[in-house]
């Protein structure tokens, strides 16, 4: 994992969908190749909400959501892959294990994994601000 990632973070699910769609403040936002989902952040129902939000927008369900968090509830579970959730992962307790664990999902997602291109709109709002996939 040595090249250089851009992260992003916001407070809640009403902010991820400004900053997903470009809204203000996030106007210069960049498009994610990848998203981390936490089921208890606030704002929006958790993850059902806000992925079903991303999955049916034509502009946004191919970013794959990664769904991390503490919870290993079987309906949990079960309803954010009902709501396409690429991935389910339990949070190690350890910070040294989150930090492996981060690390496995980026090296698989941007080196074994083939992402579809971007569009034209895309390459050039990436060279606008400076994301290079």
């Amino acid at each position: 994992m040595n090249k250089p990632y851009r992260l992003h973070t916001v407070n809640g699910g009403e902010q991820a969908l400004d900053f997903l769609r470009r809204n203000v403040p996030y106007n210069d936002a960049p498009r994610p190749d990848l998203m981390f989902l936490d089921i208890y952040m606030p704002g929006k129902s958790g993850s059902s909400e806000l992925l079903s939000e991303i999955k049916n927008d034509p502009g946004l369900k191919a970013i794959p959501v990664i769904v991390m968090t503490t919870s290993d509830l079987e309906d949990d579970i079960r309803t954010c892959y009902e709501f396409h959730a690429n991935s389910y992962i339990v949070k190690p307790p350890d910070l040294r294990d989150l930090y492996l664990t981060v690390g496995n999902i980026v090296t698989y997602w941007f080196s074994t994994v083939k992402l579809p291109p971007r569009t034209q709109h895309e390459k050039v709002e990436s060279e606008r601000t400076g994301d290079r996939r």
